[in-house]
Order: structure tokens, then sequence, then C-alpha cells
């Protein structure tokens, strides 16, 4: 089914231009692509287990894996000119990154996902966090900046990002959230490293610019 599946895709009204002329090149071209509604679902524990099934590993090889022997490499590449889309989920392991509109371009080929830019309204990230205990949750989220202390979050592609610019964004770790009114960002999050050449974002405690590595 499609829980038991390392990558689903439902889309809902999709409109799609594309140039079946890149498959010679081992490429998808979509020159524009559209949809109401998006939910991707990515779970690369589900990729190491097929690949254990192939190389008939030992019963206990999911305690040793590895999360960079489970890379999303894609078959082909897909180059992503124009992109409009409404409602957007997109699951990566136990990390959520949502968005009520989401535009943008990009190609994602062997060397990962280089977008070119995105733009978003009510984008969400929901990172999964092991919960303190109440008095210790209390004493840090009293003082503690937002980005200051993020849990280790393995991506399983590099990403690059020339140029986001978010509206009305909310990041949550754990049970705590905080509100931004708005994000400039770029960078790349290869692993678990995030690198921002570019970071401007003005959050409920005020305004910050960051560079450097997270």
């Amino acid at each position: 089914g499609l829980e038991s599946a390392p990558l689903t895709l439902l889309k809902q009204d999709l409109v799609l231009e594309w140039n079946p002329g890149c498959f010679i090149h081992k490429q998808l071209c979509v020159d524009t692509l559209q949809a109401s509604a998006v939910k991707v679902n990515i779970q690369t524990a589900l990729l190491g287990e097929q690949s254990e099934v192939a190389t008939d590993t030992d019963d206990n090889a999911d305690d040793n894996a590895n999360p960079q022997d489970n890379e999303l490499i894609l078959p082909i590449s897909i180059n992503l000119d124009k992109a409009e889309l409404a409602r957007v989920n997109v699951t990566v392991n136990d990390t959520h990154y949502n968005a009520s509109t989401l535009n943008g371009s990009a190609f994602w080929g062997e060397s990962g996902l280089k977008v070119e830019y995105l733009t978003s309204t009510g984008l969400e990230v929901i990172l999964p966090l092991d919960e303190p205990s109440p008095s210790e949750a209390k004493d840090d989220n009293d003082d503690q900046w937002a980005m200051a202390d993020l849990p280790d979050v393995y991506m399983p592609f590099p990403l690059f990002v020339k140029e986001l610019v978010a509206d009305k964004s909310l990041l949550q770790i754990g049970q705590r959230q905080d509100l931004f009114e708005h994000i400039d960002l770029a960078g790349s999050y290869i692993g678990y490293n995030i690198s921002l050449s570019q970071l401007n974002v003005s959050h409920t405690y005020g305004d910050a610019n960051l560079i450097g590595d997270l």
C-alpha cells in the first residue's frame, strides 16, 4: 500500500506542460506545473529495507543502519521551470514541510535538488524532538532563540537554495512554535549540515540577520 512505499506522491487538479524530447538526455523537462493540492511522503528507512531485501542482509541491519545509506537518488533528472502549487504537504521521515501556496523553479539531478527560487505563504516546518522534562522546557523556552538549538535531522538528498522568500511562516521544534512574518533565505542543507549564506527574518521577538552554519 501507499503507507509501505518509500516514496509516494498524491496530487489534485494537476496541470502539466512538459517537453518529451528531454527524455533523450535522461531528463524530465517541465515547463509548467500547477496543482490545487500536493502530498509527498518520503521514508528513507523503507529505502534501506528494500536494499536489505535485495542484498539479503541479516535481521539486525536496521539497528546498525546509517542514514547516509538511505539517500534518495532519482532515476532521471527533473528540470522544473515554473511551479504554482497550493496546499502542499511534504513528509521526510518524521519531519513535515507544509505550505498554503508554493511557487518556484528548480532542478533535481545527481548532485541534489537545486532551487533557483521559491516563494511561499503559510510555510510550516515541523521538526521532531525528544521532549525535556516540564521544568527544563520552561527554562529553555523562555529565553532561547528559535534556531539556537535545532535538532539533528538528516536530509536524504543535498538541497541548495538560491533564493527563498516566505511570508507568514511557522517553525515548530517539538512542542515549541515560533512565528515568522517574513523570511529571506539562501543556503544549503547537506546531510545534517545547514549552511546559510543569507538569512533575514522578521520574528515575533524582532528582526535578525544570520550567516553561517547550523
